[in-house]
């Protein structure tokens, strides 16, 4: 039985199906045509409860996320936060190790979680990052990271 604020099968295929279609057209170094950087991710949680800790794969290197209760203001299902860390080593894309700062929402209510800002320290710096995922109910996530010079 599926538990609230978890996709849905569904949802999960065509996400599933989304991230391989996206796979294929893009050129191995995961660059756009415009010149993003697109990088698919999922992370599951292995530390908490303060801070959470997430570890997981991203593109073909790994992912570490980091997010300490002061910096959650959650107002009812939606969570505004602020990753203190999260940091993409060896990716296999021409953003291939960095650390960056970003903030956004969370929505418990439906499980979308949107997140921006920057990368800050390794390849990339001072490229704009902007994160769409999945929050399951184990609030383990997946979806992309799409970095633009």
């Amino acid at each position: 039985m599926r538990k609230h604020g978890e996709p849905t099968m569904k949802k999960r295929v065509v996400l599933l199906a989304a991230i391989v279609a996206l796979a294929t057209v893009l050129p191995a170094v995961g660059a756009s045509a415009q010149g993003a950087v697109v990088i698919p991710f999922e992370k599951e949680v292995v530390g908490g409860p303060d801070p959470v800790v997430w570890s997981g794969d991203a593109g073909s290197g790994s992912l570490l996320a980091v997010l300490n209760s002061s910096d959650v203001r959650p107002t009812g299902n939606v969570w505004h936060v602020a990753f203190g860390t999260w940091r993409v080593t060896d990716s296999g894309t021409a953003c291939n190790s960095f650390t960056a700062d970003l903030a956004g929402i969370v929505n418990l209510g439906n499980g979308r979680v949107a997140i921006n800002g920057m990368v800050t320290d390794g390849d990339c710096v001072g490229a704009q990052i902007h994160v769409q995922a999945w929050l399951a109910s184990d609030f383990s996530s997946e979806g992309t990271m799409r970095i633009t010079p």
